[in-house]
């Protein structure tokens, strides 16, 4: 599992980087079509533009910080005192829960985006609880 592991989180640090280029690509756009909204005191519209923009960022820092935390834990799981089993569902509750937090962070449908947010804090407390294990038994 922990190769799996390194093998997502690198490809979807990879995904949302080129993500991050075309936001960077779209700012120069967004400031004008901001600055037009302001300057026409459409301040309904401008907030609309800002909602839409700090979505897309957002979603891409929450999906980057998430592929780190993955590629973390996949480093840490050597020192967790966990059974193939429960290694494997702390495996997939990661990379389900990426996955749907980043992906539906992008589109913009939090019911889905917080479940994957639970399956990534269920596997952070496996994880945690793996160490923990560990240092007890020694």
């Amino acid at each position: 599992m922990r190769k799996v592991l390194f093998v997502f989180a690198l490809s979807w640090i990879v995904l949302f980087c080129l993500l991050g280029v075309y936001l960077g690509v779209g700012l120069a756009a967004y400031l004008g079509e901001a600055r037009a909204a302001l300057e026409a005191q459409e301040f309904s519209r401008f907030l609309e533009i800002q909602a839409a923009w700090k979505q897309k960022t957002s979603a891409h820092a929450h999906a980057l910080c998430l592929s780190f935390l993955t590629l973390f834990l996949a480093l840490l799981m050597p020192h967790m005192a966990l059974s193939g089993r429960v290694r494997v569902i702390l495996g997939v509750f990661l990379i389900v829960g990426t996955a749907l937090a980043s992906i539906f962070g992008w589109i913009g449908f939090p019911p889905v985006m917080a479940a994957g947010d639970v399956l990534v804090i269920l596997a952070t407390l496996l994880a945690l609880w793996g160490i923990l294990r560990a240092k007890v038994e020694g």
